[in-house]
């Protein structure tokens, strides 16, 4: 019964377990789409890279503390019917800093934005190319804070005038593709490409809730199991050994030898003697009456088997 108890006890946790955490376990066991990020200084460091135009769906440009850089890099649509969107989701340069952007395949003539000290995340809103490629320029010198930088999306999307055959944005009516949903990115900028709803994401990771890495929480989600698991298995031992000492109590171990003195009309009661331990060295006393001696009326001489002791107890008679 016992091992019947603590196998139905270990299905139920780990059914319970496995659909209550199957939904919030970090990747790659439950996996999203992940667009890339790059950073500037990987990207300008490349002479490859800076030399050809990256086609892409969408990306995240990142900058941070880059000192004494001058890099120009390309992007260019999948078809010419889209264009590109670009949306800051972190700005701060310093004065000497600069981030040309131009609506086309090439830094060449006049720049559509030049974004420095004097842009804040505040003033500037998303910025829409109406050629199927955008050029970026950025310079910045040798001084400044390690924490200037960006933080840069950029989306490739048709208008809501084309046929969508991907995911279209809700406010907007963008059209992006369909890869560009769930990867935990707000391309459409409204969050609609992120809504478990409309783009019919699953629910966001419980480590990203948390704010703390995947491996840490699998850890912690092991330690609580294991302690629930060893929790548990301690009722159920605690039960078993509970119920089995109900139906099969603990015989007593201790003799009593009852003798009754007396007690005649309820006079007097009854005593309980009980055998006293033997000790070494001890007198052996067969009697204590002298010898030719008899008992008197009002004496009586109590002996026990394998201890004699001799000892005198009156009789009290009841009155007539």
């Amino acid at each position: 019964m016992f091992f019947l108890l603590l196998k139905t006890y270990f299905i139920l946790f780990y059914i319970f377990t496995f659909y209550y955490f199957t939904p919030f376990l970090p990747l790659p066991l439950f996996s999203r789409p992940f667009t890339p990020t790059d950073a500037v200084s990987e990207l300008c460091s490349d002479t490859f890279m800076k030399q050809h135009n990256h086609m892409i769906e969408g990306a995240v440009l990142t900058s941070k503390g880059e000192r004494n850089l001058k890099c120009v890099v390309t992007f260019q649509t999948d078809t010419i019917l889209q264009r590109f969107m670009l949306r800051f989701e972190r700005l701060q340069l310093d004065c000497n800093d600069h981030l040309f952007i131009y609506d086309g395949a090439y830094a060449m003539g006049a720049h559509k934005l030049d974004l420095s000290c004097r842009n804040t995340l505040q003033n500037v809103a998303p910025f829409y190319t109406q050629t199927n490629h955008v050029t970026l320029k950025y310079v910045t010198d040798q001084w400044g804070p390690k924490t200037n930088g960006f933080r840069l999306l950029i989306t490739a999307f048709k208008d809501k005038k084309h046929t969508c055959l991907h995911f279209r944005c809700e406010t907007t009516n963008f059209c992006v593709d369909r890869e560009l949903t769930c990867d935990g990115v707000n391309h459409c900028g409204d969050g609609s490409d992120e809504s478990t709803s409309l783009a019919r994401c699953p629910p966001t990771p419980l480590y990203e809730v948390l704010g703390v890495s995947g491996a840490l929480l699998v850890a912690i989600v092991t330690s609580v199991a294991l302690l629930c698991c060893a929790c548990g298995v301690a009722v159920v031992v605690c039960m078993y050994r509970r119920n089995r000492a109900l139906h099969h109590p603990t015989p007593q171990t201790q003799a009593a030898y009852p003798n009754e003195v007396g007690g005649t009309n309820g006079t007097f009661g009854g005593i309980m003697v009980e055998k006293p331990p033997p000790y070494p060295g001890a007198p052996q006393h067969t009697s204590v009456l002298p010898p030719g001696s008899t008992p008197s009326p009002g004496s009586a001489h109590l002996s026990f088997p394998g201890y004699t002791v001799g000892c005198t107890a009156r009789y009290i008679y009841p009155l007539p």
